[in-house]
């Protein structure tokens, strides 16, 4: 049995160790991608517990991933992203906050570096398709395999593979266009 078999099988059971393990690694990532897609601090922190509610659920409900943690649970975060654009359609929100990003602690030249190609490489992302900016950041923001990209995204691995090439192409020749490096 794999620790993935393992630990699916310890969290199907509830049991208080597992489900940590799985909260501790999975949380930041999750709300990191849920932000990416809606740039919200707030009701990013409240679709990640959506997540993982619906992930108690699954579990409850005898489900579990057939691969790896990481692509089920980016499955799950794919679809509350999904279905709170789908409530916002037929309910429009005020934004409260014009301050969205919380607080970081200062570090200086670097720091401010960091920051600025950041917020060059967020913006060029903006310019791509969601299917391109998914797989761009569950590949290589979060380390996701193409088969468990595949996975998340319900397609082909040689589909993420060519799309993943697509959207490398795309975004380089965007940070061209910018000015930044590629």
């Amino acid at each position: 049995m794999s620790l993935d078999e393992d630990l699916l099988t310890r969290a199907q059971q509830f049991e208080p160790e597992a489900l940590q393990t799985l909260h501790r690694q999975l949380y930041q990532p999750v709300y990191r991608y849920i932000y990416l897609k809606i740039g919200d601090a707030n009701a990013s922190q409240d679709l990640t517990s959506d997540v993982f509610l619906r992930m108690l659920e699954a579990l409850k409900g005898g489900r579990g991933w057939q691969t790896t943690p990481n692509a089920w649970i980016f499955g799950i975060a794919r679809n509350v992203v999904a279905d709170h654009y789908r409530r916002r359609e037929r309910r429009p929100e005020v934004e409260l906050d014009e301050n969205a990003l919380p607080a970081a602690d200062p570090g200086l030249a670097q720091t401010v570096i960091a920051a600025e190609e950041q917020t060059a490489l967020l913006a060029a992302m903006e310019e791509l398709t969601d299917e391109q900016r998914d797989v761009v950041f569950l590949r290589f923001m979060e380390g996701l395999s193409i088969k468990d990209v595949a996975e998340v995204m319900g397609k082909t691995e040689g589909a993420i593979k060519a799309l993943q090439f697509r959207s490398m192409q795309a975004l380089s020749k965007i940070m061209q266009q910018k000015g930044g490096d590629a």
